[in-house]
């Protein structure tokens, strides 16, 4: 059978495109350069062991140098006819010239102190040595520049230059890159104490007193015959990860007490030197230096050269192996605690100052000055008649009322904060009143403050002797040699920490005013009576003058 097949259609065709432009065949210009080859510059910098220290920290006056480094000359230079190389060292840079000339002889070293400007011109042998062969490279040898950074809290960024040729259309200049050293100290406003950032701190030792239950007692009134608790820091935080060279470390590490020996007498048995994790400081040894001029050997090249000036009597602390203990303390960053208790000298009294130094890598710091005072209370005593005229001396009538006032002082002691075991020692006035003489009326006794308001917790009792009197006024007596004639009148603080906060610590003057009558029989034969009053606080006794009648 036979089978239909349809039509195949016709096609459409797109219209025809516009053909692109042929090419223009180029026209080619060919301009001759001449290839000059100009080396690279670096600048580095080291310590004295020839470490690399870029961007660290280092010591006050360690001995550093500037490397300035030049790529070979390439073969198929021109001759060189001047070669220079300059250096405007940084503000603070003490340079070494004399090390600096010796260690670069192919060259006249010359320093401008007034610019900083080091100054490197190549002599003839060494020119000679460049165009010897042209065709070949040539190394220049690495220039060095010694010099020490003579501050702290600095940074010290240095750029060289070098100049071929005179620089000019026969020649070039090239600029190194910049380096940068820092010395610890210098602050930052914004994050002070930062613990990320240690090479911030102030590099300044500090010092504190303290009484024995740890309050602050920096500039405030101490006891006579008190215990200063002195703790003084050795600051090496701001030294974390230093990277100064051995040339440093060995110019040492110190500490000086510098304590006032007129006033206080060191306890020194209990010495000791903590870290900051608590911990015994080793390789430490101490000595005590009766004056400056006593010292010798290394111990007075230190001091000399640290520039302290330490007066009278000091201890000082001197690492003995100083690269031990600047790994073990100073590079860690590690802050150490000397704590020197000192007791003030039994009849000082006025102000008295402390002060510690620090000696680091061979520097000298000085830190705050502690400033206290000590004072000796002035009681009083004196006889009135009824009209509150004073009657020293006199001679009165048998009918005569004896007000004896004695005035406890305590405004030496404004803001004192002296440890708790001296309160408790108790606040004491004693009437050693002429018991032959007189009777005391009881019943008319007043104790009032400088305003004239009664004083509260302060109890009156008669004893017939000083051995009968509570223990620590007998203890009181016996320190001094002294003793009562006989009877005696005790004014005690029932409750010594009350009493101190209440009367003590605010300076307040508390009167007794005890009035007293003439015994019978003694206005019958006449005679001289006499009476003296105590003060007793913190264990001292203070006389007052000796009233007759």
């Amino acid at each position: 059978n036979l089978v239909t097949v349809n039509s195949v259609p016709t096609p459409t065709y797109k219209p025809n495109e516009k053909m692109p432009t042929p090419p223009v065949v180029p026209t080619v210009h060919v301009h001759g350069y001449k290839l000059s080859t100009r080396p690279q510059i670096a600048k580095a910098v080291e310590n004295a062991d020839k470490v690399n220290i870029n961007g660290q920290y280092v010591a006050k006056n360690s001995l550093n140098r500037f490397v300035l480094q030049t790529e070979a000359l390439a073969a198929g230079r021109k001759a060189v006819t001047q070669l220079v190389f300059n250096d405007h060292l940084p503000q603070g840079f003490k340079a070494d010239l004399e090390k600096t000339k010796e260690a670069n002889k192919g060259y006249d070293v010359s320093y401008n102190e007034k610019t900083n400007l080091m100054t490197f011109k190549a002599v003839a042998l060494t020119l000679a040595s460049v165009n010897q062969n042209l065709n070949k490279e040539y190394k220049l040898a690495d220039l060095s520049v010694w010099g020490r950074p003579q501050n702290d809290a600095a940074d010290y960024q240095n750029v060289f230059e070098m100049v071929v040729n005179g620089g000019g259309s026969n020649g070039y200049v090239r600029k190194s890159n910049k380096v940068l050293i820092h010395t610890p100290g210098k602050p930052q406003p914004n994050k002070p104490n930062d613990p990320k950032n240690p090479n911030r701190d102030p590099l300044k030792p500090e010092k504190h007193n303290y009484n024995a239950d740890g309050k602050l007692v920096d500039g405030k009134e101490m006891l006579p015959e008190g215990i200063n608790y002195y703790v003084s820091k050795w600051t090496n935080r701001p030294n974390k990860n230093d990277k100064s060279g051995k040339e440093a470390i060995q110019r040492g590490f110190g500490f000086i007490e510098d304590y006032p020996d007129e006033a206080v007498n060191p306890l020194e048995s209990q010495f000791k030197v903590r870290d900051a994790e608590g911990k015994e400081v080793n390789g430490l040894k101490m000595y005590h230096v009766l004056s400056k001029d006593s010292l010798s050997g290394s111990l007075k090249k230190m001091v000399e050269d640290s520039g302290i000036s330490p007066t009278g009597a000091f201890y000082m602390w001197v690492a003995e192996k100083p690269e031990e203990f600047y790994q073990a303390y100073v590079q860690k960053g590690m802050d150490l605690y000397f704590h020197t208790p000192m007791k003030n000298k039994a009849g000082f009294t006025g102000e008295y100052k402390n002060q510690v130094h620090q000696i680091q890598f061979g520097n000298g710091y000085y830190s705050n000055i502690v400033k206290n005072h000590v004072s000796i209370p002035k009681p009083d005593k004196v006889n009135k008649d009824k009209a509150g005229v004073v009657i020293n001396g006199k001679t009165l009538t048998p009918d005569t009322v004896n007000y004896y006032e004695v005035k406890l002082d305590y405004s030496k002691y404004k803001g004192i904060e002296p440890d708790k075991s001296f309160i408790k020692k108790g606040f004491f006035g004693v009437d050693d009143y002429p018991e032959e003489a007189l009777d005391i009326d009881q019943s008319g006794i007043q104790m009032l403050d400088e305003d004239g308001k009664e004083v509260k917790g302060l109890s009156s009792k008669i004893y017939s002797n000083l051995k009968e009197a509570p223990e620590s006024v007998q203890e009181a007596f016996k320190a001094k040699n002294k003793e009562p004639k006989g009877a005696i009148q005790v004014f005690s603080a029932d409750d010594p920490e009350a009493f101190f906060e209440s009367y003590v610590k605010t300076g307040k003057v508390v009167t007794l005013r005890v009035p007293m009558k003439i015994k019978e029989d003694f206005a019958k034969k006449g005679g001289e009576y006499k009476n003296t009053a105590y003060q007793i606080d913190f264990g001292q006794l203070y006389e007052t003058p000796t009233v007759v009648n």
